[in-house]
């Protein structure tokens, strides 16, 4: 049977999870929401990461699924801030050229959020569903 997920990743959920210690699932967020900068897509992030958040989670014993959910949250916000994104809608609404005017003007709402979903991934995680689908 083949493994879902590499030597490397067990390898970097190993280093995360020991680094973030119980800030595990803001750091998804944040993790998610890097790799959807860099992918230019939720899906690209979340299936970059997916095995890595299930080893970090289960290394922690923390909720694996809400620590997936803080994942696609930040994955999803990630899509707010990246280039492929903003050149396309900048296109669509006669901007081009405003690209990095538009970003400036996004990133303080991006801060905002990211730092909301960073909260609320530690309260679901550690406290509203700490022992759901485990």
């Amino acid at each position: 049977m083949q493994s879902k997920t590499t030597g490397m990743m067990n390898l970097i959920a190993g280093d995360i999870s020991s680094l973030a210690g119980m800030f595990y699932p803001a750091a998804a967020v944040f993790i998610g929401t890097m790799g959807a900068f860099i992918t230019g897509t939720g899906l690209g992030s979340n299936i970059m990461f997916a095995g890595m958040h299930t080893q970090a989670a289960t290394t922690l014993g923390m909720n694996p699924i809400t620590v997936f959910a803080g994942q696609n949250a930040g994955a999803s916000l990630g899509n707010l801030i990246c280039p492929n994104n903003t050149v396309a809608a900048c296109a669509t609404v006669g901007q081009v050229g405003n690209e990095s005017k538009v970003m400036r003007k996004t990133l303080p709402a991006w801060g905002i959020i990211l730092t909301l979903y960073m909260a609320l991934a530690m309260v679901y995680t550690l406290v509203v569903f700490p022992g759901f689908g485990m």
